[in-house]
């Protein structure tokens, strides 16, 4: 009796492992991986300031050099307002953020190594509580030549943020402790097929004022041309860039950009601008890019 008993006990808090281990496995659940991300770009790097100054002097000559100074800072001065989603995964006992590159990455590079913006706000909001400003500038400095973060290429566009740094540890401890749940690395798989069923979740731009999430479903349309990406048939809008895209309850890629939005600039122009389908970059670039942070971390 007490075998039977003690035998039974045992596979129910197997299953019970099991099923904590898979992660988020619904909708609500899924909404609290996800952080809205808020912060201010320049739209040209310095190169690209002279690059435009040239163009409009070839264009109108006998500007003055007073008129030659106003339009270089016309450009230097340009800021796009950025706004986006985030999900957040664990390995072991360490949590990354993961997003899109091009929500965070600055257009200036520091010893010619790439930096994220100076400024970067997240925020969450969990079953309705809405956390603090999580003000990340800090996460722009090494400590004791430890890399806080890591990037793909500009076209395979994920970034990958590691609060594993005990100067860092704080930003975990307070997500968690506002009831957040990251996605286990083991729940990022990288099978997707032509017509597989798909989740979007990000942070829409209409929503920003509420913070609420936003869900999306639609199918993959996969494409063997590209092995970094494929298009979901999903409605979105640019604040779900960098959002999680789900097959099931396995996070499956982030979105990049909506259809017909290529840039930070063209978000500013179109904010609420609302595409039918998105590129989404697999689940394979983001486990490449965990690695390498996590080979950086482990020197």
């Amino acid at each position: 009796m007490k075998s039977t008993f003690f035998n039974t006990l045992c596979v129910c808090i197997l299953l019970f492992s099991n099923s904590f281990a898979q992660g988020p496995a619904t909708t609500d659940e899924y909404k609290k991986a996800i952080v809205k991300l808020e912060g201010v770009q320049m739209r040209y790097s310095f190169d690209e300031v002279s690059k435009q100054l040239l163009k409009r002097l070839e264009a109108i000559p006998n500007f003055t050099q007073r008129e030659s100074a106003d339009i270089r800072e016309e450009y230097a001065s340009a800021k796009d307002t950025i706004r986006g989603t985030a999900v957040l995964i664990t390995d072991g006992n360490k949590m990354y953020m993961v997003t899109a590159k091009h929500l965070i990455v600055s257009k200036e590079k520091t010893d010619g190594i790439e930096d994220i913006n100076p400024l970067i706000i997240g925020k969450v909001n969990v079953n309705g509580q809405i956390s603090n400003d999580i003000n990340m500038i800090g996460l722009t400095y090494y400590f004791s030549r430890q890399p806080t973060f890591a990037f793909s290429s500009d076209k395979d566009d994920v970034a990958v943020i590691s609060f594993a740094s005990k100067n860092f540890k704080n930003y975990a401890d307070y997500l968690k402790g506002i009831g957040c749940v990251p996605i286990p690395v083991q729940n990022i798989a990288t099978d997707v097929n032509n017509g597989d069923e798909l989740v979007a979740v990000g942070y829409p731009e209409t929503s920003f004022q509420e913070r609420s999430t936003g869900i999306s479903t639609g199918k993959a349309k996969a494409t063997d041309k590209d092995p970094a990406s494929f298009t979901a048939n999903v409605s979105v809008t640019p604040g779900y860039s960098g959002g999680p895209v789900f097959k099931g309850n396995k996070l499956v890629g982030i979105i990049s950009y909506p259809d017909d939005v290529t840039s930070n600039a063209d978000v500013s122009k179109k904010p609420y601008k609302k595409a039918s389908s998105a590129t989404v970059i697999k689940a394979s670039v983001i486990l490449s890019v965990l690695k390498d942070l996590q080979g950086k971390e482990g020197k």
